[in-house]
């Protein structure tokens, strides 16, 4: 009996062990040493010093602002339209149109202009020769007018000669060409002393067109516009020498009967409306001065575009950097702005004018013209000295050609006013001048995310705070929240929300995203620099909390700790002898 309960006792003592060998096993105590070996399903990590973000998710689509329109300032043949997807920088050509305008349109209005121009100098100076004779210093200067009229003309002669020569020569090349066949209509076997063809222009457009030797037409065209404009120089010099001889004579003849009574009459008129001076006007007597002068300014102006219209040649867009759209003609006697400046400043970037005589400055200038003539001569276009609005469309930066509503083909004609194609800004282009003239630039992407956020979560959002964007290939790219609205909406159905503007980071462009939608990640909770662990690190105790499994010199040993925010597959902990560089165990992934 005793060796039966000594037995029993045994074995009871023998699964107790067991039993607690079993529970040792299973919950290691802490700092109890292991053995040296490392199972082969785990592996080894070392903690390490992170900033850990938590974040809020929302959706959001990745754009530009709106288009820009770019229409026709003229109405002509299109001989230049930049292609859907072109990616434009400073000084591109948006288009170019060709216009053509027969030498009596021309020649009608100059004459015009030049006939009231006389009439009302020729009134002047009878008025004067009736109240009082010619004076030394008025002969002169009429002999002057003569002596310089006379000289002109000359010039204008010798300028007909020289762009007749001119246009032979370019007749010669385009007849000396090896495509010959493609234009025989000019190059008959006596081509020399053959006249040019009535039809000229509209040919050498279709062989410019339908890019058939087109560099030596493009020559010959430009030479017969030259030829066309002297011979209408030419005719206005003319009229400009028969008026300063007719002012000259009027010096010398003693005024008429009839010119006497007109001249008495007028001023009788003259002292009337002076008497009347000493009474207030009426309102109705204002309404009409007004309305005469709103009247008479708008004939002015109306005569003055007209003028302005008559002109033949190429017309052109270009592509310049800033702000300030365009606004206005700039020209000498304009008033001090910002657009000038902008001009300017691009005319310099582009090799036109050095800052030293440029400035730039918001002030129209002698130097401000001669850049723009020579910017116009090398774009082959009239060396005016003056933009017309239209000539030049100002953007941020770099630009993105998109297609207009409407196509339109090279050689088709075009209204003023037909929207010809749409501007994407993508990119906006700070620059600086240096030294020796240098211009450097940056770039800055245009991109922008828009989001819609719970009212509730407006605190998450602080405008230049830094976001993630997640693209839709899964890459992130960086931007910066720019406008928060100030009024939240709230729609018939859910909860109100703001809306907020994000701007890409950088000057890399994601066109090829424009218009998807976008995961922006926004900062919920962030932790600088904290001690960090891979979040499989961690192991969950039977009495709570976690440890981290260390590797000691002896084995391993387990350290409880306190966790923080867990972002990116890594945990915030903090624990008794732990730091950057600590060994650990984890699972092999």
């Amino acid at each position: 009996m005793k060796n039966r309960k000594l037995i029993a006792s045994v074995v009871v003592i023998a699964v107790v062990v067991a039993l607690a060998v079993a529970l040792f096993l299973y919950v290691l105590p802490q700092n109890i040493a292991q053995p040296e070996t490392i199972d082969s399903e785990f592996d080894t990590v070392f903690l390490e010093q992170k900033t850990l973000r938590l974040y809020e998710t929302f959706e959001g689509t990745l754009e530009y602002d709106e288009d820009i329109k770019i229409v026709a300032t003229k109405e002509g043949i299109l001989t230049y339209l930049a292609s859907e997807g072109q990616e434009l920088g400073r000084g591109a050509e948006l288009y170019r149109i060709y216009r053509s305008i027969e030498p009596s349109q021309l020649l009608e209005i100059q004459q015009q202009i030049s006939s009231s121009e006389a009439s009302v100098a020729q009134a002047e100076l009878a008025l004067e020769n009736l109240t009082s004779p010619a004076t030394a210093a008025q002969i002169a200067s009429a002999d002057t007018s003569v002596a310089q009229a006379q000289e002109n003309l000359t010039q204008g002669e010798n300028t007909i000669t020289s762009m007749t020569a001119s246009r032979l020569i370019a007749r010669q090349s385009l007849c000396k060409s090896d495509k010959l066949d493609q234009a025989a209509w000019i190059c008959p076997w006596n081509f020399r002393a053959q006249p040019f063809p009535d039809n000229l222009e509209k040919s050498l457009l279709d062989m410019i067109t339908n890019n058939l030797l087109s560099t030596e037409a493009n020559n010959l065209l430009n030479a017969h516009q030259n030829y066309l404009e002297s011979i209408s120089s030419k005719s206005i010099l003319d009229l400009a020498l028969e008026q300063a001889l007719k002012n000259r004579r009027a010096l010398d003849e003693a005024p008429t009967d009839a010119e006497l009574l007109q001249t008495t009459l007028a001023l009788q008129s003259a002292k009337e409306q002076r008497n009347a001076l000493g009474q207030p006007p009426t309102d109705a007597e204002l309404l009409q001065a007004k309305t005469s002068l709103e009247s008479a300014m708008s004939s002015l102006r109306t005569s003055s575009n007209k003028r302005n219209e008559l002109t033949e040649g190429s017309t052109l867009s270009i592509l310049m950097f800033g702000d300030t759209p365009a606004w206005r003609d700039i020209k000498e006697g304009v008033t001090p702005g910002e657009d000038i400046n902008q001009l300017e400043f691009n005319l310099i970037a582009l090799g036109y004018g050095i800052g030293k005589n440029l400035g730039p400055d918001t002030t129209f200038d002698e130097n401000t013209a001669t850049a723009i003539r020579q910017l116009q001569s090398d774009l082959k276009v009239a060396s005016t000295g003056e933009i017309t609005l239209g000539e030049i469309t100002f953007v941020p930066g770099t630009s993105m050609i998109r297609p207009s509503s409407t196509l339109h083909t090279i050689g088709s004609k075009v209204n003023d006013g037909t929207e010809l194609l749409s501007l994407t800004p993508i990119e906006k282009i700070s620059s600086k001048i240096g030294p020796n003239n240098a211009v450097t630039t940056s770039g800055k992407s245009l991109q922008r995310v828009e989001i819609q956020i719970p009212v509730a979560d407006r605190e998450l959002m602080k405008t230049g705070s830094k976001v993630d964007i997640e693209l839709p290939d899964e890459s992130r790219i960086l931007g910066t929240i720019h406008d928060i609205a100030s009024f939240a909406v709230a729609p018939e159905e859910g909860d109100p929300f703001l809306d907020i503007a994000i701007t890409v980071d950088g000057s890399t462009e994601y066109f090829e995203w424009t218009g998807a939608s976008v995961t922006v990640h926004v900062t919920k909770e962030l932790a600088e620099n904290v001690l960090a662990s891979p979040v499989n690190g961690l192991l969950a105790l039977l009495s709570g909390g976690y440890a981290l499994e260390i590797v000691t010199p002896t084995g391993t040993s387990l350290v409880p700790v306190e966790t923080g925010i867990y972002a990116d597959g890594w945990v915030q902990i903090n624990g008794p002898g732990l730091k950057t560089g600590t060994e650990i165990i984890v699972p092999i992934q």
